[in-house]
């Protein structure tokens, strides 16, 4: 009697140790990520059906924020690029239109610290705008290009990062 009652209590001690395991195991898998690790950008529902880069892979380089507004006939383009502050740099390449269905398109590109170079990891805001004179936007979309500095990238390797479309 004496040893089935102890080995009935260890069973329950086990099964309260497992029960508790997968708990944890539970709770860590679901409720963390890595650090470091970016947000998501959340998904435009009402993303443009045309793009200047329609068959380019998708974007995945550091969180972007793009904002339009129309003042008239002029269309003003804003970014914010979140990066580290080590390294890394944003430069405006260009922007591009077209008028018959008043879409917009901005170039931006980010050059990346090698993977020799040593940097801080403090986040900074990396901003930009363009303004284009000629044109009331019903569309637009932020074209970036990401480069690691000292290697050679295609210079046409634009990915859509931000699509924006007008509300009605």
């Amino acid at each position: 009697m004496f040893d089935r009652t102890r080995s009935l209590r260890e069973a329950l001690m086990m099964r309260r140790v497992l029960r508790f395991l997968i708990v944890a195991a539970l709770a860590v898998g679901v409720g963390c990520r890595p650090a470091g690790e970016p947000d998501a950008a959340p998904a435009n529902p009402a993303a443009p059906a045309f793009s200047f880069a329609p068959d380019a892979p998708p974007y995945d380089g550091p969180p972007i924020r793009f904002e339009v507004t129309t003042e008239g006939p002029a269309t003003q383009f804003r970014w914010s690029v979140t990066a580290p502050t080590g390294g890394w740099e944003v430069t405006f390449e260009g922007g591009r239109t077209y008028p018959p269905i008043a879409h917009g398109a901005v170039k931006v590109l980010i050059v990346r610290p090698g993977a020799d170079e040593m940097v801080t990891q403090t986040q900074e805001e990396h901003d930009g705008h363009y303004r284009h004179g000629n044109l009331t936007a019903k569309t637009a979309e932020l074209l970036v290009r990401v480069v690691t500095r000292g290697m050679t990238g295609d210079d046409d390797d634009y990915r859509v990062a931000a699509s924006w479309s007008a509300p009605e």
